[in-house]
Order: structure tokens, then sequence, then C-alpha cells
């Protein structure tokens, strides 16, 4: 417990310290090589969400059905660049997969520059996940994303939470953030 209260007085935030999260209602593994996830990125999931659904044709179940599934119209590729702890992806997969959403058209990819983000999303997929496996790419935004990755897509929805501190703004920054965050999903 001593060390504990330590790190937080070193400024470290709590969730590092206890290697986790919620987001969205959901405990996502997280480490020195992902951001802490914010309460305005779940602002991201939901208007996500609501564009997925208000944009995509929907099969209506069938009335003999007791199951309210639901298919696509067509393949949708979602693309959530800058994954991290894929937070945004693995949240609207499992969106998905409660409102019984059949993903066979669906691909779920997740890209991000850091291998380490990658291995920490991939850990959140199979913790969190039932029964869909997003895709995910190291890679630097989407050039190194394979090009038949996109040739049956029908609609193509990028999500991403892209560095957006200016170098000013990050050396000005909270301590918890500038020492404990990674720098590089950070700054602009």
């Amino acid at each position: 417990v001593k060390r504990y209260f330590t790190r937080r007085i070193a400024h470290e935030p709590l969730a590092l310290i206890a290697k986790n999260k919620e987001f969205f209602g959901r405990n996502f593994w997280i480490n020195k090589h992902t951001l802490v996830p914010r309460p305005e990125t779940e602002l991201l999931v939901e208007k996500t969400w609501e564009y997925i659904l208000s944009t995509l044709k929907f099969l209506e179940p069938s009335h003999a059905s007791q199951s309210a599934h639901a298919s696509f119209d067509g393949h949708v590729l979602l693309i959530d660049v800058g994954t991290g702890s894929g937070n945004i992806l693995i949240t609207l997969a499992r969106e998905m997969e409660e409102k019984n959403i059949s993903q066979k058209n669906v691909e779920l990819v997740g890209v991000d520059i850091s291998l380490g983000a990658l291995r920490v999303a991939r850990k959140n997929a199979r913790k969190i996940l039932s029964n869909t496996s997003p895709r995910f790419f190291h890679s630097d935004l989407l050039s190194a994303l394979p090009r038949t990755l996109f040739q049956r897509t029908k609609r193509l929805i990028l999500t991403a939470n892209l560095p957006y501190l200016s170098r000013l703004r990050y050396e000005n920054a909270p301590k918890d953030v500038r020492q404990y965050e990674p720098k590089s999903a950070l700054v602009s």
C-alpha cells in the first residue's frame, strides 16, 4: 500500500497505478504505452455509434424469429486510427455485440504506431469481446494497411483520437500527463 501511496504522491495517475480505467462502463487494461481513457472520448464513441445506427441500413429481423438479429447491408470497414488501449474500437464492437448486430459484414480494424499499445489493445479485445475479433495493425496512420482491406468496402468509418497538444501546451500540462502518459500519443 505504501508503494502505491508513494507513486500517487509522485503524480502518477490512479488509473496507471491500478492498471485499468473504466470507459463506457467497461474496465480497460492500460499501461505506460497508452493514454488514460478520458470521459470526453466517450462522446466520440456516442457520436460514432449514432452515426452507425443512422447511416447504415439494417435488415429487419424476421417476425418468426425470437431473436432480434440485424445485419449491415453491405461491407463496412471501421478503422480506429491511433487505437491505443483499443477503448474506442472495442467499445463500438461490444455495443454491436450487445445489440445483436451481426458482424459478418463489418470489419473492425485498429492501428497504432506503438507496438506496446497494440499489445494492450489485443489484450483488452480478448477480455471484453465475446465473439468479435478486431484486426490490429502496426502502422503510422493508414500507411501500412493492406490495400485488400479496402477492396470490398462499401462504407468506411474512421475514428481517431490522435495527438492533439502543441509542444507548448504539453510543456504546461500537469505532471501526471507529462511524466506518465506517452508523449507520442499527446503531442501533435
